[in-house]
């Protein structure tokens, strides 16, 4: 499915690399192909090896401790430089799904032999690859007899920062990814601090930690996120912060025993990534993380279709219906459970219920339904730290397998699996491949995976070695059988969506969870996490919830205006998307739902126009094998003006514009819903100014105009922008 042409030029050492000699240190200077990223690497006269990174003439990462150190071994504390390989790489691959049809792969790459000081027989490489847009960077061991298995004790990696960035940030927390973000001054970084968020229990965070990835921004403008590439059969990256040093060191998730790794030659870790840039919106379009992991096999994969789905989920959270089927609250997973549920009478899973979602999936165009709380286990599931939770094969009696996914098929529409774990994941691997002839069995093409709660086997974590091995295992199963998976609640994707096409996306949990109060951070969240958390690949969490309610504190649940959720289908990218609302409000809301109901999920060009972390973004996709566009902005908490211009349309075509705005007064705290539709006739000369309330945003539709409308529909004209600004 992929089409690469390389060019790789292999020149001798002494015409590749300027080597040159500081005192007694060696230094070895690096660039990207067209010399926009450099960096130096540096091994001292006592052996200790460093780096640092420089964008243009701009020393932004400075010299900064590499390295490793085994458990048990004392070596790799001082280095031998043997010798340097030089490689420049320049392909093109074609993603399965993704926000353009083309990624370019373009880079140079360095690799360092290294010995260790003591025993010449003990050696492993690290691999530097310098891209325009930054660097990834990662440790190999080769096959040798003096090294085959043994455990890491640490990694040694340091990002030694030259100023006082700003940091958008969350708390290094093992287990819980749903805080606001943060944005302070890394000098000002404390993340020992609580109410500010969800934790599973026993977070685990140790000393003043932070998550990747990691969104900085220099005094001089240079923005910087720091995370990590292609994470399989080793532990997630946090980073500790020295907040006088400016100093950021690799901080590896432990174990249940407090071991970082075992590992065995030949062995590659994940890559550090750095992307660097002046420009915001270089940061939202680099591909570096996805183009660090490896490509898929060389298989067939026209089975990996984009999904919107229409679910339960959001009137199970306002507690119109359950989970459950019983409101017990002590069950065992025997033969016993059934006869022991008395029907509450609530429970949302129910024959009647899901195929009347089933009907509207049908009559408005969606691809599926996600279902949750359709199988035995939801009685007792949280909080109980208990091994057999649920059981993946045996729906609830009113629950119907067959009678619903054939009253689907029949309309086409797909059923989704919702596989909640409770933290329990050596119950779930044992299930799994049952679970997934299950699914097979009657033709369910999707399962989405939850992780709430703490992870079993107690006393490991959610991106632990254990947990990162257990992802790579379910998407592997996942794909012998050609099924789709997302993940949910951890969120913090390493560009594995490359290796695995069926990995859709990992869907975030950006609230408390299963909480009818509160749903999502504030718009200000919603401004920075493409930033972030998209570096990785896809993410998701439920949008175009266009009907907000009012919580006990009298507040609405839902932190943004209504023409921001639609705009959120464009600024924030995933092949798979749940339209989160209930079916009567997108009844009630009927034009606008006509945004979500034709907005696609997969891209052949992506253009973000612009973008400030933390106030606004705005974007423009083009879907794939067609030729309409669509546009999202959205805004923080601060009301403006946005100029959109359309200098991507085609050249000499008329577009039909179908504009979704806040409407004059709408604000997410207090008029949320307040939204204009319009349509007008524009071109690719057209420039279009766009009101973003507090917390809002604009969603835009650009096909083209038939003859008709060129002869119906309003011109962008002064007249019509007055009465627009009015409305």
């Amino acid at each position: 499915m992929s089409r690469f042409h390389y060019r790789l030029k292999n020149r001798l050492m002494i015409l590749m690399i300027f080597v040159c000699f500081i005192a007694q240190a060696r230094v070895v200077k690096m660039a990207s192909p067209a010399e926009k990223i450099s960096a130096e690497f540096t091994i001292e006269s006592d052996g200790t090896i460093f780096y640092a990174v420089n964008n243009g003439d701009d020393e932004f990462i400075s010299k900064s401790i590499l390295g490793v150190k085994i458990e048990g071994k004392d070596c790799f504390e001082h280095h031998i430089l043997l010798h340097v390989d030089s490689t420049t790489v320049d392909a093109t691959w074609q993603p399965v799904l993704g926000q353009e049809s083309k990624i370019r792969n373009h880079y140079r790459e360095y690799i360092f032999h290294l010995c260790d000081l003591k025993d010449k027989d003990l050696h492993y490489k690290v691999i530097f690859r310098l891209f325009d847009d930054g660097i990834g960077f990662r440790y190999e061991f080769p096959t040798q007899d003096k090294l085959t298995h043994f455990t890491l004790e640490d990694e040694l990696t340091q990002f030694v920062l030259n100023k006082d960035f700003m940091a958008y940030w969350l708390p290094g927390d093992y287990e819980a990814h749903s805080y606001d973000y943060r944005i302070t001054r890394v000098s000002q970084i404390n993340s020992h601090f609580s109410g500010n968020g969800a934790s599973n229990g026993n977070n685990g965070s140790d000393g003043n930690t932070v998550q990747t990835p990691l969104l900085l921004k220099s005094p001089s403008g240079l923005y910087v996120n720091i995370h990590e590439a292609a994470l399989i059969d080793y532990p997630g990256m946090n980073l500790q912060v020295d907040p006088t040093a400016l100093k950021l060191k690799v901080n590896l998730i432990s174990d249940a025993v407090g071991n970082k790794a075992y590992l065995q030659t030949p062995f590659a870790t994940p890559w550090r990534t750095i992307i660097a840039s002046k420009k915001a919106t270089d940061i939202l379009g680099s591909r570096l993380v996805l183009n660090l992991n490896k490509e898929p096999e060389k298989l067939d994969y026209s089975w990996i279709k984009p999904m919107k789905a229409i679910g339960l989920w959001r009137e199970m959270r306002l507690g119109q219906t359950t989970w459950s089927y019983s409101d017990n609250r002590n069950v065992a997973l025997n033969a016993n459970y059934l006869p022991s549920l008395k029907p509450n009478g609530r429970h949302g899973a129910n024959d009647t219920n899901v195929e009347k979602y089933v009907d509207f999936a049908v009559a408005n165009g969606f691809d599926g339904v996600l279902i949750e709380g359709w199988n035995l286990g939801w009685e007792d599931w949280y909080g109980h730290w208990k091994e057999r939770v649920f059981d993946f094969v045996t729906p609830y009696p009113d629950f119907n397998v067959k009678t619903l996914s054939e009253y689907a098929h029949s309309a086409n529409i797909h059923l989704i699996m919702h596989h909640e774990t409770a933290g329990s994941v050596t119950e779930y691997e044992r299930s799994l491949d049952t679970a997934l002839a299950f699914m097979r069995q009657f033709g369910f093409p999707m399962a989405q995976t939850g992780y709430v709660g703490q992870i079993i086997p107690r006393g490991e974590h959610s991106l632990g070695q254990w947990m990162t091995n257990h992802f790579s295992r379910t998407a592997d199963k996942f794909m012998g059988e050609k099924l789709l998976w997302s993940p949910s609640g951890i969120g913090r994707p390493t560009g594995l969506s490359r290796t695995y096409p069926n990995l859709l996306c990992e869907e975030i949990v950006a609230e408390k969870p299963y909480s009818k109060d509160d749903y999502g951070a504030g718009p200000v969240f919603q401004t920075i996490l493409p930033f972030i958390k998209s570096v990785g690949g896809p993410v998701s969490y439920p949008s175009g919830l266009l009907q907000p309610v009012r919580d006990e504190s009298g507040d609405w649940d839902i932190h943004t205006t209504l023409a921001q959720q639609l705009a959120l289908f464009v600024t924030l990218y995933s092949p798979f998307r749940l339209a989160g609302d209930l079916p009567e409000n997108y009844e009630h809301f009927k034009d606008a739902f006509r945004f979500i109901k034709e907005v696609p999920m997969d891209w052949s060009q992506t253009i973000y126009l612009d973008a400030l972390p933390g106030e606004y973004l705005y974007v423009a996709r083009k879907e794939k094998n067609g030729n309409r566009w669509y546009v999202g902005a959205i805004t923080g908490e601060t009301a403006r003006t946005a100029s959109i211009s359309l200098k991507f349309l085609d050249s000499g075509k008329k577009y039909k514009a179908t504009i979704y705005a806040d409407a004059s007064g709408a604000h997410f705290k207090t008029n949320p819903t307040a939204y204009k539709l319009a349509e007008i006739l524009v071109d690719n000369h057209s420039k279009i100014p766009l009101f973003l309330a507090p917390g809002g945003g604009a969603a835009i539709s650009l096909s083209y105009a038939s003859a008709a409308e060129v002869k119906r529909l309003p011109k962008l004209s002064e007249a019509f922008l007055k009465s627009w600004k009015r409305k």
